[in-house]
């Protein structure tokens, strides 16, 4: 689990070889309860750290895709669950795993302040952004990636339903401060983040 340039945000990740990306997850140490994103199972060193920094209280996952190794973590370390609320169909038996469904108004505990920006037109019905007010994050879970480090991209077009709406729901984003631009897939934008976000636009 590795530091990064935002104070409190940790990420760490697994080589896809099959897609030539790494597949990521978040921790947000906090003094009130740390936060999971999308979590990966982890290793003695990446649990080591975690526990270093106050360990967690919250896993929020993006999309049923990155539920991941949520189930197990949060059974061991008795964690709060959210999930989407527009993927609660897609759970099934996994849905006893989650505490709570959320939406872009409500769901995710007000103290946590993370702004939640429905993206429609994905590989789902609504895909979750999460902005994370203190740290002036954005946090994709699929919809943004990246195969090149330093170039945001979106879904290949065959995974898109709508590429109007996706563009649109992106660009809604665009006055958003962002200090970095984490993403589930591929290698987040940690400098710069603001002009990689406006180069993708463009490129839209």
């Amino acid at each position: 689990m590795k530091r990064t340039c935002i104070e409190g945000l940790h990420y760490w990740g697994r080589y896809q070889p099959d897609r030539a990306i790494d597949f990521n997850a978040f921790f947000w140490a906090r003094p009130d309860g740390g936060v999971l994103f999308d979590p990966l199972e982890l290793n003695v060193a990446e649990r080591a750290v975690l526990d270093a920094n106050g360990g967690a209280r919250y896993v929020i996952v993006t999309n049923f895709d990155h539920v991941r190794a949520t189930p197990e973590l949060a059974e061991e370390m008795g964690l709060e669950v959210y999930a989407p609320f527009e993927e609660l169909p897609r759970f099934g038996e996994l849905a006893t795993h989650v505490d709570g469904w959320y939406t872009a108004q409500d769901g995710i505990p007000d103290e946590l302040e993370i702004d939640v920006h429905e993206l429609p037109g994905g590989k789902t019905p609504v895909e979750m952004a999460l902005y994370l007010r203190p740290l002036e994050v954005l946090l994709f879970g699929d919809m943004v990636r990246s195969h090149e480090s330093g170039r945001l991209r979106i879904l290949p077009d065959e995974k898109i339903a709508d590429r109007r709406e996706v563009v649109r729901g992106l660009q809604s984003l665009a006055d958003l401060p962002k200090r970095a631009v984490c993403l589930g897939d591929g290698d987040s934008a940690w400098w710069k983040a603001e002009e990689a976000y406006a180069d993708l636009l463009a490129r839209l």
